[in-house]
């Protein structure tokens, strides 16, 4: 559906099937880690984990009413002062799922872990000189492409050459820029490049990524020019060779001996017309008369 609703409720469906016990209203004042094998012999040692977390759980319904206890063996003082009594949880495993709360961080500190400075990531990219009028993204907002490949040139500090992280997939047109899954999943595997060159730089966008590089590319451009039953059509209606196929194996034509195949643009018309113009192409050029 289009309710991301019945994603929760998936996984919640699923966690209690499998016994999940999922406590809300609860925070965890402590985490402690010891040996699993603390209080036995050596020769007791547990098979399947050595190591003990033991969290220090606080029940934070302000609706309940709580009496405050004195520490048992079963519960220590909260450590905020609360006056409740924190429960202790004892688990072989543990995730720390946190995000990039500082809280989050102070436990994986207190647990011998180092903590790297996070930086932004998965964000939309914002091509100021390309969506303004004459720029090859220019009215464009709205419009996908089903497959592109979006790549990220930076200077490798000491080096002279640079380097290129890039993604492919899905990408969206939108008023300030490019969105979708491919600049989405560059801006992750390349967060730390982007904050480095304080998110400026030259991203490189192959809208036919499916072809291959723009060698490829060029090559198939090229081949359209010079087929004489393709290179006296106007440039702006399309490159016949740019194109998605898809072959409908459960639909055979018994006539032809053919299974049904569909065929896609690979750069929708909009976009490729802009392309056009930015390259100095007019809707009056043909094929034959662009040069190699």
């Amino acid at each position: 559906t289009d309710d991301s609703q019945t994603i929760i409720d998936a996984v919640m469906e699923s966690a209690m099937a499998a016994g999940v016990e999922v406590c809300t209203k609860h925070r965890v004042a402590k985490i402690d880690v010891r040996p699993a094998n603390e209080d036995k012999n050596d020769d007791m040692l547990n098979e399947k984990s050595t190591t003990k977390f033991v969290l220090h759980v606080v029940d934070t319904d302000r609706k309940k009413s709580a009496e405050v206890a004195a520490p048992t063996d079963t519960g220590v003082m909260d450590g905020k002062k609360s006056g409740k009594v924190a429960q202790l949880m004892e688990f072989d495993a543990l995730i720390l799922a946190t995000g990039s709360s500082p809280e989050g961080h102070e436990f994986a500190k207190s647990m011998g872990h180092t903590i790297i400075n996070p930086v932004p990531s998965l964000f939309t990219m914002r091509l100021a000189n390309d969506v303004k009028e004459g720029g090859m993204l220019y009215d464009l907002s709205g419009l996908s492409v089903p497959e592109a490949t979006v790549a990220f040139r930076f200077q490798v500090p000491g080096q002279k050459s640079k380097r290129s992280i890039k993604q492919t997939g899905p990408l969206l047109i939108t008023h300030h820029g490019i969105s979708g899954p491919a600049p989405l999943k560059l801006s992750a595997f390349a967060a730390r490049e982007f904050h480095n060159e304080n998110y400026r730089g030259t991203l490189h966008i192959n809208f036919a990524s499916e072809i291959g590089n723009g060698s490829d590319i060029e090559q198939v451009l090229q081949n359209e020019s010079s087929d004489p039953t393709l290179n006296r059509k106007r440039v702006f209606t399309g490159c016949q060779s740019l194109q998605h196929r898809e072959i409908d194996y459960e639909d055979y034509d018994v006539e032809t001996g053919l299974f049904r195949e569909t065929r896609t643009r690979l750069i929708p018309r909009r976009l490729w017309i802009n392309l056009c113009r930015h390259n100095g192409i007019t809707d009056k050029v043909r094929w034959v008369d662009l040069s190699k």
